[in-house]
């Protein structure tokens, strides 16, 4: 697949969640900029650092290639910043079950419920 094609692949799955991805831009921003509440910045971290060790991870997933220059969940292909950043999105995992119910693999992060 050549980038244009993996690009337009990725788009195509966003389009079907505007909101979700509108969320994680949006939570991604106020992050950085410190303007997001501490609980949920702290939700955000956590779910970075599961992503960072999991095999589906774009840099650990072994025998992988992509033009994409960003780290991606290859099970959802969602960018793991703004994917982690959408506290109403579970793991890329539950997409790829529905999907592939011969090939379960684990949940590893739900939905953000606010305490």
């Amino acid at each position: 697949m050549n980038k244009i094609e993996e690009y337009l692949r990725m788009l195509g799955k966003g389009i079907k969640n505007p909101l979700l991805v509108l969320e994680g831009i949006t939570n991604a921003v106020k992050m950085e900029y410190g303007s997001l509440p501490q609980e949920e910045q702290d939700e955000i971290i956590r779910r970075r650092l599961i992503c960072s060790k999991c095999p589906m991870m774009s840099k650990n997933r072994e025998g992988y290639s992509t033009h994409r220059k960003e780290e991606h969940c290859t099970l959802c292909s969602c960018p793991i910043l703004t994917k982690t950043a959408s506290l109403d999105s579970v793991c890329g995992a539950k997409t790829y079950n529905e999907r592939h119910p011969e090939d379960i693999k684990p949940i590893l992060w739900e939905k953000y419920i606010k305490k």
